[in-house]
């Protein structure tokens, strides 16, 4: 392969596989609507979480940081990083019994010193970040596939970032 070919594989990745969610910036109406951005990122290790708090803080943007952990991961460590970039933090359990669950994750981030909030579920804890989040705000969605996947099922079914009532 030539690099002009890697290069391109490489630019073209989430429309050539379908692989998506790293730091990827989702548009919509309802997110129009009220002036916000919101960012998707799969990161789910330390590692990844210190990539994001580079990228944001580099960006000088501190974000509403919604997350859902698997009990496996390192979360508390993860949460000391997600501390030094987010604004405020919304605990979430994606549907896997290996999320950690959202009381618990939420209780971990206030003893780390985060102005944290329990979620629920993932489209919940989205729906929370929206109503809390005054115009020009910023909404980092992260913690694992199973969180973006979830969010990602929803978007691509209504085109909506929260559940939709109709």
């Amino acid at each position: 392969l030539s690099a002009e070919d890697i290069q391109e594989g490489i630019t073209n990745v989430a429309s050539m596989t379908g692989i998506r969610a790293r730091l990827e910036e989702i548009h919509s109406g309802d997110l129009s609507e009220r002036g916000l951005r919101l960012f998707l990122d799969v990161a789910h290790n330390p590692q990844a979480f210190q990539k994001a708090e580079k990228y944001f803080t580099a960006a000088n943007i501190r974000p509403i940081v919604v997350a859902g952990i698997m009990k496996d991961n390192e979360y508390v460590e993860i949460l000391e990083t997600v501390k030094r970039f987010a604004s405020r933090f919304i605990a979430v359990n994606a549907k896997t019994s290996r999320a950690l669950p959202s009381s618990e994750l939420n209780a971990s981030a206030k003893a780390v010193g985060l102005d944290s909030g329990d979620g629920g579920s993932v489209l919940e804890g989205m729906a929370l970040a929206m109503s809390q989040a005054p115009k020009g705000e910023t909404i980092l969605l992260v913690g694992s596939h199973y969180v973006a996947g979830e969010f990602l099922e929803n978007f691509q079914r209504t085109g909506r970032v929260t559940l939709s009532t109709e």
